[in-house]
């Protein structure tokens, strides 16, 4: 069985990003780290996402919740955010 390709990011998405309070992007050569902070429950958790750039699309490869400690998430936990800021992007192109 073939194993699900990571989530991709439309590149677009990182400038979207670093206009939205709350949100860091770091770039460094074909590295991405975007980091934001959420309110789960009333408890604020920071989320780090790496990923490399690939063309017009940053494959995300790593995913964590640090909260005192650090907790690795699964890639798949973060496909229903990609879909959002990707929607976002369509939206806004058609404009």
């Amino acid at each position: 069985m073939k194993s699900p390709s990571p989530p991709e990011l439309d590149i677009r998405g990182l400038e979207l990003l670093r206009n939205v309070s709350g949100y860091d992007v770091k770039i460094e050569g074909d590295t991405v780290e975007i980091t934001f902070v959420t309110d789960v429950k009333g408890e604020e958790k920071t989320i780090r996402i790496r990923g490399i750039v690939d063309g017009d699309k940053v494959k995300l490869n790593e995913a964590q919740v640090i909260n005192g400690e650090v907790r690795n998430m699964s890639l798949d936990e973060l496909k229903l955010w990609v879909d959002y800021i990707n929607e976002v992007l369509e939206t806004w192109s058609t404009y």
